[in-house]
């Protein structure tokens, strides 16, 4: 139950980070007008209206970046969009360990690899261990998850100016 749990909240965090991405992207297309932005010519004829192509942009953005590691995708926020997202936070640390238990859970059968060694640097665990999400890990875990999405709320809504 606490691991379906965890998945469900890093779904939940995801698709708010897609939310207000899409947010920026509508209420502030000019943040689009960067290189890294190009446009298809046959993308362009099939909309109606430089509103219907900022759209199109902005939801294949929005897409790959919904592939990325939160690492990344904190990365992104602060080089690309300016923000200014303080990845030395303590609850943003608890956050990636959540992130990274996730993976394991999901695409790993809980089952500790090599790949959540290196990125947690963990030495309680060794290769092949099953993951071990005790409740205090679990409620430990969440608190750092609403911290991470109260703070990123607060950083979009100020640094954008959203309404």
């Amino acid at each position: 139950m606490r691991e379906m749990l965890v998945c469900r909240n890093i779904d939940a965090i995801d698709y708010y980070i897609a939310q207000m991405l899409r947010k920026v992207y509508k209420q502030r297309p000019e943040i689009m007008r960067a290189s890294e932005y190009s446009v298809q010519m046959s993308t362009v004829l099939q909309c109606g209206s430089i509103d219907e192509v900022i759209l199109k942009v902005a939801e294949q953005k929005v897409q790959d970046l919904s592939y990325k590691g939160l690492n990344d995708l904190i990365k992104y926020l602060n080089e690309t969009l300016k923000m200014k997202f303080d990845i030395k936070r303590d609850d943003y640390q608890v956050a990636l360990e959540v992130f990274y238990a996730r993976n394991i859970l999901v695409h790993n059968g809980g089952i500790v690899n090599e790949l959540y060694l290196q990125k947690t640097k963990r030495l309680d665990l060794k290769v092949g261990d099953p993951y071990p999400l005790t409740h205090m890990d679990f409620a430990v875990g969440i608190a750092g998850l609403v911290a991470l999405t109260y703070y990123l709320d607060k950083e979009f809504l100020s640094h954008f100016k959203l309404t």
